[in-house]
């Protein structure tokens, strides 16, 4: 978010170059709502760190005004590089602690799908 512009020599062990913010067009960067509810509730020791990325993670699955996603295990244990064991577990705990409900569906294929309303 922040280039170097130039950078100049140092002066008495000063650095003094020159950036600028880029716009944040150029990062293709949107944003994900959460609650003050959850921050708190996180802030509060109501959900561990690696539970708290796995619930943000499915937040930023989520369109605007939408409260479902639908991501596979495998899609989010690779995205935060956890084991899927270990990510079952934050899954359960989160769903056990009211943070997010799991429903399960079969696909036309005979698939059996997670979707989480978060």
């Amino acid at each position: 978010m922040i280039e170097i512009h130039k950078r100049y020599a140092d002066t008495n062990n000063r650095k003094s170059d020159l950036v600028k913010i880029t716009k944040e067009k150029d990062f293709n960067l949107g944003y994900t709502l959460i609650s003050h509810h959850v921050i708190k509730r996180f802030i509060d020791g109501a959900m561990s760190q690696a539970e708290f990325k796995v619930y943000l993670l499915l937040r930023s699955y989520i369109y605007t005004g939408k409260s479902k996603a639908w991501p596979t295990q495998e899609r989010i244990s690779y995205t935060l590089k956890i084991s899927q064991q270990t990510l079952s577990e934050h899954l359960k705990n989160l769903e056990k602690k009211d943070f997010i409900k799991i429903d399960y569906i079969h696909t036309e294929k005979g698939y059996l799908k997670s979707i989480y309303r978060v």
